[in-house]
């Protein structure tokens, strides 16, 4: 080997050094970096063949700088952040839906629900007091309220996803196109120029493990280095193109039977749906078209159904008006959204039918005749007593008179073709131009079988508030009800309670298991600083020692230039 030799493989050894000092920089500068991935020299000694000897050794040579990746831990990961990302938002919905309902407090549907069965009580032991009937009727406005509140709270949320739905389509498209914009990078990098971009490949890295967040995802790396994303199935972004994806409206009856607009996601410039397996976007689904409607359905199904058992009770008592049949609330409501008194009870709390009746009958009359030759209007009465005594104490509103000669329905009211007396069981036809004397009439009723038992009777009452207890929800095989309401919102909000903890331990575990392996793969690509400040001061000592051999044959030369 001459000198000249030996002063290359100096060049060589400084060169190598200066390069293993500059990645050593880069780690040490990068250590808190997210996403970085530590980066190591490759070395491999250079030698030139000797015709004499053979191989002969010519300094250092600085192959490649290369990321330290474990390829394995990263896809398993990203699968991982994936359901992370799902059982985060289904976690935070479970929470919300909790914040909503409020339970337990004194401000809960429980409280208020109790609040209400106890008034009916205190009416019962004294119906006759104006102050007890307004203090039930403002507890039940109260309850009505809550019910609103909670139904259109869960509604407000349900169509807020919307929102949430729009702006992960927005992040995930954004994302794509990054990754897309990474491949021509890495592709450009690493095929003209023939090197290896690293720090692309991280940034692109980071971006596929933010992606798996929203949704779960595949992706495989062609030759070229440019990877392929699919999602569901569908190509998400192939080497050369990103597929867009975009929100459609959809229009759907909610839980309360309202038309609502929901949003779905489809691939831009084309039909096909894209349903999400895992990740944020799918938990947004999940929520709003599984969980919440649940709920809703629940809810109303109960709201219901206290709607009807009150209904039914308060429809057999009397009112301190001697009037029976009269709803507490209005039937025609019987969603948590709607829920509201009728209306004869919210104009007068006298219309509250705290006193005891019989059991309301449904009566079919035809052929009831108009009295021949009266003398007045005032006289042209059809009197119900005539065929039964029973036929009095008419249920508010029940009356229905028919001709049934033209099918037509007759109209009540003073000013149309009868009026009702309920008490006493009388119809009186007061369009005696169209319905003459000797008129024949179908008319249909309903009649309460007991009297009016006096304005101190507060056993109807009594009666309603025990529908609190009444087993008349969540029928077993054999029809029989198993549970009452109170049960039944019981066993409503114990099921909240276990479906939220559910989310809550799926949620740990699966934190948990990215913590893990976010820490094996921290243990591989991380940066060590005490590794690297070691591996700084054993490249110093090469760049030293590369110096010095330098310098040593350079005095050789001198020497030989004095000879």
């Amino acid at each position: 080997m001459s000198l000249m030799e030996g002063l290359s493989i100096g060049r060589r050894g400084l060169s190598a050094a200066q390069i293993a000092i500059d990645v050593t920089g880069q780690n040490i500068s990068n250590a808190n970096t997210d996403g970085y991935s530590r980066k190591s020299l490759t070395q491999v000694s250079d030698y030139r063949t000797d015709g004499t000897y053979g191989q002969m050794g010519f300094g250092v040579d600085v192959v490649s700088v290369n990321r330290v990746r474990d390829v394995f831990i990263d896809r398993q990961l990203n699968s991982q952040i994936a359901d992370q990302g799902y059982t985060t938002d289904l976690d935070a919905a479970y929470q919300r839906i909790e914040n909503v309902h409020q339970e337990p407090s004194t401000t809960g549907l429980n409280e208020t629900m109790d609040t209400f069965w106890n008034a009916w009580s205190d009416l019962s032991n004294n119906p006759s007091d104006k102050s007890a009937r307004e203090s039930l009727k403002s507890t039940a406005q109260v309850l009505t309220d809550r019910f609103h509140y909670t139904a259109n709270e869960m509604t407000s949320y349900q169509n807020s996803i919307n929102d949430q739905v729009q702006s992960y389509v927005g992040q995930i498209n954004d994302i794509a196109d990054k990754i897309s914009s990474l491949n021509k990078t890495i592709v450009a990098a690493e095929g003209a120029q023939n090197d290896n971009a690293n720090d692309a490949r991280d940034q692109r890295d980071q971006l596929i493990k933010q992606l798996s967040s929203y949704v779960k995802i595949d992706y495989t790396e062609d030759k070229s280095g440019a990877v392929s994303v699919t999602a569901s199935g569908n190509m998400l972004i192939s080497p050369q193109t990103v597929f867009h994806l975009e929100t459609t409206r959809q229009d759907v009856h909610d839980a309360s039977g309202a038309n609502a607009t929901f949003y779905g996601v489809k691939f831009e410039h084309s039909d096909t749906a894209f349903v999400p397996q895992s990740g944020k976007l799918k938990a947004m689904f999940d929520t709003r078209d599984v969980v919440i409607p649940s709920y809703m359905n629940d809810l109303n199904a109960m709201t219901a159904t206290m709607v009807k058992a009150v209904n039914t009770v308060h429809e057999s008592g009397y009112t301190m008006d001697k009037t029976t049949g009269v709803d507490f609330f209005d039937p025609a409501n019987t969603t948590a959204a709607t829920i509201s008194l009728s209306a004869a009870v919210i104009n007068d709390s006298n219309s509250i039918a705290a006193a005891a009746g019989g059991t309301i009958q449904s009566v079919v009359m035809t052929g009831a005749t108009v009295p021949p030759t009266p003398a007045s209007d005032a006289n042209n009465i059809v009197n119900l007593t005539s065929a039964s005594a029973q036929f009095r104490n008419l249920a508010q509103g029940s009356v229905v008179v028919t001709d049934p000669v033209s099918g037509t329905v007759l109209q009540e009211g003073s000013s149309k073709d009868y009026v009702v007396d309920y008490d006493l069981g009388r119809v009186r036809i007061v369009n005696s131009g169209t319905y003459p004397a000797g008129t024949v009439f179908n008319i249909n009723f309903k009649y309460n079988d007991t009297g009016y038992s006096g304005t101190g009777d507060g056993n109807n009452a009594l009666a309603i508030s025990q529908v609190r207890d009444t087993k008349n929800m969540n029928f077993d095989q054999t029809g029989a009800a198993t549970s009452s309401i109170a049960e039944n919102y019981a066993g409503y909000i114990g099921r909240l309670g276990v479906e939220r903890s559910q989310a809550k331990s799926s949620l740990d575990t699966q934190t948990a298991l990215v913590e893990q392996l976010t820490n094996q793969q921290a243990s591989i690509a991380g940066v060590n600083l005490d590794e690297e400040m070691t591996n700084l001061i054993k490249y110093q000592q090469s760049y030293q020692a590369s110096a010095k051999f330098i310098s040593t044959i350079s005095t050789m030369m001198d020497v030989l230039e004095k000879i």
